[in-house]
């Protein structure tokens, strides 16, 4: 029964998987999330295609603030340590955070990131 009680005071513990869509081309999106010194972090994965359609991978850590613990609610997410690989070139940027990001207190997490709409899934 003690791991019902720790599930349940940490709901977005786990994987969570999906899309940025940008409109004209859309990035597959991957974070894991862990419970530690009182907020949510984790690591993700953007796979994308740069212009010239060749293979780009950006990696980065997140901080994640819930209102709550259970429930609909508005996330604080904070990302940084990016760091980006483009046809063997590697390299590390500024990160942007991702703006009115929103958990349904079950399984998606959605937002927007600079231009792009943001859909996640728990897997």
């Amino acid at each position: 029964m003690w791991w019902f009680v720790l599930l349940a005071c940490t709901p977005l513990v786990g994987d969570w998987s999906g899309e940025v869509d940008c409109g004209d081309y859309s990035m597959d999106l991957e974070i894991s999330l862990e419970w530690g010194d009182g907020e949510y972090e984790g690591e993700g994965t953007l796979d994308c295609t740069d212009g010239y359609g060749s293979d780009c991978e950006q990696t980065f850590d997140l901080q994640v603030e819930a209102e709550g613990f259970m429930g609909q609610q508005d996330l604080d997410v904070d990302v940084d340590d990016c760091e980006y690989e483009i046809q063997g070139y590697s390299g590390s940027g500024s990160c942007d955070n991702p703006d009115d990001v929103e958990w349904d207190g079950a399984n998606s997490i959605t937002g927007e990131w600079g231009d792009c709409d943001v859909e996640l899934e728990r897997d």
